[in-house]
């Protein structure tokens, strides 16, 4: 229960009356504070084992994409997924040179914001301490942090729809069409990073078709529509331009009849990697949304639910898939920290009340 009672303390703390200034100063003090311990846990021996399969075909494109013909042969850019992540690393590697370590410090970069996406996100659902437990779940649980050392395109793809999932509740707690339309534009970003981040639409879309009182003007969801689809526009435009699209389709096929690498319980027995604390905290977490089905709350839920069935029904897996997951489950640990903390709070207060007939026998 230590979490909780730390949670609970610093709620007390910054609850108290106080200059803005300095509540706001104290958080960013907490934030920074996070972000180095998630950072130096990260970049501790990052280059120490090699590019595994999966990376070393992102870098090769990269370096192709960044004009080094001695890839090219080996690596073709139009393979599999969306180049976002490949375009940005072969920057990288036009200032640098084709390296090892170039591609885990994107890696890393993207890791920690979603350490910080996932503070803010949490912290537009809950509150300031929400948001501080939500990074420190995120920065130390050993799921995200094996995830973000490694060159997958997993990881940014998380923070994009993190992302995504913070401007929509930013635009549920107070309506604006530039948030609305910045959540799109943050799935479309998602896309391109890697293509099965399009799950985030449907759960999107379930929300607000089921949730009550969270009303869209159907001019607005269209326009959240049209922009998404121009922000994912590239993809499509550049395997037409580029005659990638007889190789996607290939690969589509592909990955339609591939036949499965791991059996269904794949997810269930590795669970545990994702960091017990966090599982449990986001159960308690999930257990409460429930119970209190804000919007904000089914929004994560939803997600969660969408994405992660999705996945456990397709019949590849892959340990990285479901990092997306994160900053939602996150929100709910945060979520079930405070609500512990409430909990063990009150039953402190009960046990040191006066019983009743106490003064009496005095």
């Amino acid at each position: 229960m230590g979490v909780t009672n730390l949670a609970r303390q610093a709620q007390r703390s910054l609850a108290r009356p106080g200059s803005p200034a300095l509540q706001r100063a104290l958080t960013l003090v907490a934030a920074t504070i996070v972000l180095v311990a998630g950072a130096i846990v990260r970049l501790l021996d990052v280059s120490r084992i090699g590019f595994n399969a999966d990376e070393a075909v992102y870098a090769g494109q990269a370096a192709a994409l960044a004009g080094h013909q001695d890839f090219t042969a080996l690596f073709g850019v139009f393979r599999a997924h969306p180049l976002l992540v490949q375009f940005v690393t072969s920057v990288l590697f036009r200032l640098t040179g084709v390296n090892d370590l170039a591609p885990r410090f994107l890696a890393v970069g993207a890791g920690l914001g979603l350490i910080a996406v996932t503070g803010l996100l949490a912290g537009a659902v809950r509150g300031k301490v929400a948001g501080i437990v939500a990074m420190t779940l995120v920065a130390v649980s050993a799921y995200p942090i094996a995830v973000s050392r490694q060159f997958l395109l997993d990881g940014p793809e998380a923070l994009f729809v993190a992302l995504s999932l913070l401007f929509l509740v930013l635009y549920v707690k107070r309506p604006a069409r530039l948030t609305l339309y910045s959540s799109a534009v943050a799935a479309g970003l998602a896309f391109l990073c890697k293509e099965t981040a399009i799950l985030v639409i449907p759960a999107i879309m379930i929300f607000f078709l089921t949730v009550p009182g969270i009303r869209v003007r159907f001019r607005d969801g269209a326009a959240f529509l049209a922009i998404y689809l121009l922000t994912i526009s590239p993809f499509p435009l550049s395997l037409l331009l580029g005659g990638g699209s007889k190789v996607a389709q290939q690969f589509l096929v592909w990955q339609i009849f591939r036949r499965p690498n791991h059996d269904a319980t794949f997810y269930l027995t590795s669970i545990q990697s994702v960091g017990i604390p966090l599982l449990v905290l986001a159960g308690v977490g999930a257990a409460v949304a429930i119970w209190r089905r804000r919007p904000v709350d089914v929004l994560m839920l939803l997600t969660i639910l969408v994405i992660g069935g999705f996945y456990e029904l397709w019949p590849v897996k892959g340990f990285q898939y479901l990092l997306p997951l994160v900053a939602p489950a996150g929100v709910l640990a945060a979520e079930g920290t405070l609500a512990l903390g409430t909990v063990v709070d009150r039953a402190l207060a009960r046990g040191r009340a006066p019983r009743p007939g106490w003064r009496g026998a005095e």
